[in-house]
């Protein structure tokens, strides 16, 4: 995990990145989940899925404040799966 430090419109914002070991059915692919404190106690996370097999590259982006990285980053690699299959499948 890797905390970062952003300036946003004069206010600074600390968040949480972490690099995930994820199966990705791709030639190569990058999984990141992003954790941000939204103030109130409250926790915004998000993880995006950047994918690419043979000449497709597929991108997908979860956000919640409710749910885990970990919950996140299953259904973030489903879909990514998915949106390969229904590529392949339309040529």
């Amino acid at each position: 995990m890797k905390k970062v430090k952003l300036q946003l419109g004069g206010e600074q914002i600390e968040a949480e990145r972490q690099i995930l070991p994820l199966d990705v059915k791709a030639d190569q692919s990058l999984t990141m989940s992003t954790s941000m404190d939204a103030g109130g106690g409250q926790t915004l996370t998000s993880v995006a899925v950047q994918a690419l097999k043979g000449d497709k590259f597929v991108l997908v982006t979860l956000q919640t404040g409710t749910q885990q990285a970990a919950e996140l980053s299953a259904q973030a690699v489903q879909l990514t799966d998915q949106a390969f299959a229904g590529l392949e499948a339309a040529q």
